[in-house]
């Protein structure tokens, strides 16, 4: 790279930032498409008039459009939709910023755990351009801002239990503030940033200076959760029906498997139901061979990506499945909207292992690698 011009070296050194924002503006300009060519559907015109009217005391047990008590969404939107009615670019100004702040989030998490070029790429497109995320980031309904909370609670996770020490007072608040919205978002918010604790959890229980070994970092985040416990089991107790609080409005029975196959009857349809929502897109389905490398000894992640799988995707994913089989509702995509981030980066992240494991192999060659 010496002998290059300084312009070609700013762009190579931009390499990363530079096709992580093309593939971001490409997925969301696929989103405005979307919206440009639909009108309000049934649960979002539901919402709607959820939110016309005086604000509700969100502090209590109400409901806003999507039969919980959870006011995250309400809180967002309801300011929108008294001010441009059901103007649908206008009512879905904050589910856009949200969609927007989740890109660069993905990127901040990328950058944490990431390396190379091909690691940053595949990850960006595969939560760029799944189709399901395409096709929800801008419905007026809240799982279409889960995902963003979702990437948003493991960045910040990550943080916390790496950099404790250098975090500010301020920044230790902001992040205890993103959490508890994340709670009272949705009935999901507790349980994704469970998992997400879970894993920072395990992957570095073995390390002796770990930040969660220290006395401050155990009393903030014992706090923290206990208020996030609190909080979740508030607003959940109509739903699953605890504490004499029983839910109001009347939602009726749903067939679970009318999306995705039942698995005592066909596992091989329900496998291929859930990883096929998963990757969306069909000329991106080939990207999860990257997965092979969890299996490779040269791999020195492949215990933490593996773990990551299993708790943040499987154990996801299958609480979904178990929570609605419980309250008899639909076992459909959307409801597990907030794994699809966390796949897409466990298939960047796996690819980003090749790559390394590829660079350590030919270092000694001289030889150039465009993945790096």
């Amino acid at each position: 790279m010496s002998g290059l011009p300084k312009h070609i070296k700013t762009i190579y050194n931009l390499r990363i930032p530079l096709i992580c924002a093309v593939i971001a503006l490409i997925g969301i300009i696929l989103r405005f498409m979307r919206l440009g060519a639909r009108d309000l559907w049934g649960d979002e015109v539901y919402q709607y008039y959820q939110c016309v009217g005086p604000m509700k005391r969100f502090w209590l047990h109400n409901f806003y459009g999507d039969f919980s008590c959870f006011p995250g969404d309400y809180i967002i939107t309801y300011p929108f939709i008294q001010y441009f009615g059901q103007n649908k670019w206008g009512v879905m100004i904050p589910h856009i910023l949200f969609t927007f702040v989740g890109f660069y989030l993905f990127y901040l998490l990328c950058r944490r755990y990431l390396k190379t070029t091909l690691g940053f790429a595949m990850a960006f497109a595969l939560f760029a351009f799944n189709d399901n995320l395409i096709a929800h980031n801008f419905d007026l309904r809240p799982y279409s801002v889960l995902p963003t909370l979702a990437v948003g609670g493991l960045y910040f996770a990550n943080l916390l239990f790496s950099e404790f020490s250098r975090l500010t007072k301020w920044h230790k608040l902001g992040i205890g503030l993103f959490c508890l919205y994340t709670v009272i978002f949705h009935i999901y918010g507790l349980v994704f940033l469970s998992l997400i604790f879970l894993f920072e959890f395990l992957a570095r229980y073995k390390e002796s200076a770990s930040e969660m070994k220290k006395a401050d970092f155990i009393k903030y985040f014992i706090s923290l959760y206990c208020i996030l416990a609190i909080a979740w089991v508030w607003y959940a107790s109509p739903m699953l029906q605890w504490f004499g609080f029983a839910q109001k409005a009347f939602q009726g029975e749903r067939p679970t498997f009318d999306y995705i196959p039942n698995p005592v009857i066909d596992f091989i349809g329900f496998f291929k139901g859930i990883f096929g929502n998963l990757l969306t897109t069909d000329w991106l389905k080939w990207t999860v061979l990257g997965a092979v490398c969890v299996f490779l000894p040269g791999n020195i992640q492949r215990y933490k990506q593996l773990g990551f799988f299993f708790i943040c995707i499987g154990l996801g994913i299958m609480t979904v499945f178990l929570l609605s089989l419980f309250k008899h509702y639909w076992f459909l995509q959307r409801q597990f909207i907030w794994v699809m981030p966390f796949f897409a980066f466990f298939i960047g992240w796996c690819w980003d292992s090749l790559a390394l494991m590829m660079i350590q192999r030919k270092k000694q060659t001289g030889t150039y690698q465009f993945w790096r």
